[in-house]
């Protein structure tokens, strides 16, 4: 074989080998960059944690320390002999907790049945949901009062729950209407011709395929109830 025919053999092969290469920088680039971020994002939350372990005069010294230079759990003492700390972490537990099972149980019905019945009602219903979201919390707060007073609930933490799922449940549509249209309707089809009814098949077949959306309009909901700073019927 000529070096002509042996030079022609051996550039595709070097061209090979550079895009290889090119493609392993760009990754290892990728990745470099995800790692900063992660890091930007996770130092507040690693600095509030190790702060938590430090004296109350080391945690306000200046100039600041990231690592304790003595550890100590003064402040969780303090906190948790605190009067009404420990009954306040659970009620908001149990709040939260009740908020995010009501708005699964209601949110996951409702947004199968927006996208597969595919109705007029239905489609107005989801643009409902998105303007319910801007209607502010404090807005409904007298006539979930006078709801939760006239059922006997008001005060409690399950008056509470119930207007936390209020505000939480339409957003926990308008997620898991997504999530539903990306499922095949071919799945569906199939667990029918298995005689699967349409119960069944939501249950077996489509809630397994959009658990993770699920798990994130959970995580929405739980986040919604626990940082409502807007309560009016506790």
């Amino acid at each position: 074989m000529s070096s002509a025919a042996l030079s022609v053999a051996a550039g595709p092969r070097r061209s090979r080998g550079s895009g290889r290469h090119r493609r392993g920088a760009g990754r290892a680039l990728l990745w470099v960059l995800l790692g900063v971020v992660v890091v930007s994002y996770a130092f507040p939350f690693v600095y509030l944690a190790l702060t938590s372990f430090k004296a109350p005069i080391e945690a306000i010294a200046v100039p600041p320390t990231v690592w304790p230079k003595s550890w100590s759990v003064q402040n969780y003492e303090i906190a948790l002999s605190t009067f009404g700390v420990i009954p306040s972490f659970v009620n908001s537990i149990s709040t939260a907790s009740i908020s995010t099972v009501l708005t699964i149980v209601l949110a996951v019905p409702a947004a199968y049945a927006i996208t597969r019945f595919k109705s007029r009602s239905g489609q107005l219903f989801v643009f409902s949901t998105l303007v319910t979201r801007m209607v502010p919390p404090v807005a409904i707060g007298i006539p979930l009062v006078a709801m939760m007073t006239a059922i006997g609930l008001r005060d409690t933490p399950t008056g509470l729950a119930l207007s936390h799922t209020a505000i939480a449940l339409p957003l926990a549509i308008w997620l898991l209407t997504s999530f539903f249209e990306s499922v095949p309707i071919e799945l569906e089809e199939a667990a029918a011709v298995d005689g699967a009814s349409r119960l069944r098949t939501l249950v077996s077949v489509i809630i397994p395929v959009v658990s993770g959306g699920i798990a994130v309009a959970a995580i929405f909901a739980f986040l919604a109830s626990w940082t409502s700073s807007c309560s009016p019927c506790c």
